[in-house]
């Protein structure tokens, strides 16, 4: 085969190689990938199973609670910089299992917590202490 017919399929080829992603973005569609239709009907078990989860829900958010720690300052590591006060907050939640305020929460969220705050579902907010793990 000759050498300019080698460089006229290569030239041909590198303008499809180059011409191809733009032909591929002018034809793609233009939009929302699908639409909700404002009167769907809610078939009557989804709607019922939904009603009965909402009333648990009520039922338990005054057992739910917010927990926020603050960590203990590690000792810095040489060579390493400190840690902020920002990386030494965690936030998790936990349900309160006794009227005298236990409460369940995973380990991890108190691991070496210095500074423990419990919110209510009510809003108050007060301080907390890891009785056990």
């Amino acid at each position: 085969m000759p050498s300019y017919t080698i460089r006229s399929l290569f030239a041909l080829l590198l303008c499809l190689v180059v011409a191809a992603p733009a032909a591929a973005q002018s034809t793609a569609p233009t939009g929302p990938m699908w639409t909700e239709s404002p009167k769907a009907q809610i078939p009557a078990d989804i709607a019922r199973l939904n009603n009965h989860m909402n009333s648990v829900i009520e039922q338990l958010k005054p057992v739910l609670v917010q927990i926020r720690v603050r960590r203990a300052q590690e000792p810095p590591v040489e060579g390493e910089t400190p840690s902020t006060p920002e990386e030494r907050r965690i936030s998790g939640s936990g349900f309160i299992i006794r009227k005298d305020g236990y409460i369940v929460t995973n380990a991890h969220v108190v691991t070496d917590a210095e500074r423990i705050q419990v919110k209510l579902s009510d809003g108050r907010r007060l301080d907390g202490k890891v009785i056990g793990q």
